[in-house]
């Protein structure tokens, strides 16, 4: 299997959750947790991840809830994909009071939105911040402004798309 290293910690959820830090001997490490607030022990086993992949059940206006629970907000696992410098943040579990696109703000391009049965290799994973454009288009509300009807998200990801794709020949 190639598996170098396999590190668990507990996470701040309820007894018994754990986060897993998984190291193969290609160079690649994953790192996931499930329902967890922020959690410094993960930023530690996850140091230098190729792939972090992170709850954010709550939208940032929703903290106090996200404390009373347990989780996360998208900020807050944001945050901890750059306190542990990883190269690729997956977003997920989001709450199914959102029928959209989680709000963030991604100033180092590493973040990535999960769905239900997603594959993804690790060769890719740097294709899967270019796609948020194009899915807050895809799940945007009629009300929600900032991409004009006439812009072509799809063309300009898969205009980078294809530029990264020459790039990583």
């Amino acid at each position: 299997m190639g598996i170098n290293k396999v590190e668990t910690v507990a996470v701040i959820y309820c007894p018994n959750s754990f986060g897993i830090s998984i190291e193969h001997s290609d160079g690649w490490k994953i790192v996931y947790s499930g329902d967890t607030r922020p959690c410094d022990d993960l930023v530690r086993v996850g140091k230098d991840a190729t792939l972090l992949i992170h709850e954010a059940t709550f939208e940032n206006d929703l903290t106090e809830q996200a404390l009373s629970k347990n989780h996360s907000t998208t900020e807050e696992a944001i945050s901890v994909g750059e306190r542990m410098n990883a190269h690729t943040l997956l977003l997920t579990h989001f709450s199914q009071r959102y029928p959209k696109v989680p709000v963030f703000t991604d100033d180092h391009g590493i973040v990535g939105i999960s769905f239900d049965l997603m594959q993804v290799s690790i060769g890719e994973l740097y294709k899967l911040p270019k796609f948020v454009k194009a899915l807050k288009v895809l799940y945007a509300d009629e009300n929600e402004a900032g991409i004009e009807e006439d812009d072509n998200v799809y063309e300009e990801v898969y205009i980078e798309d294809e530029e990264d794709d020459n790039e990583n020949k």
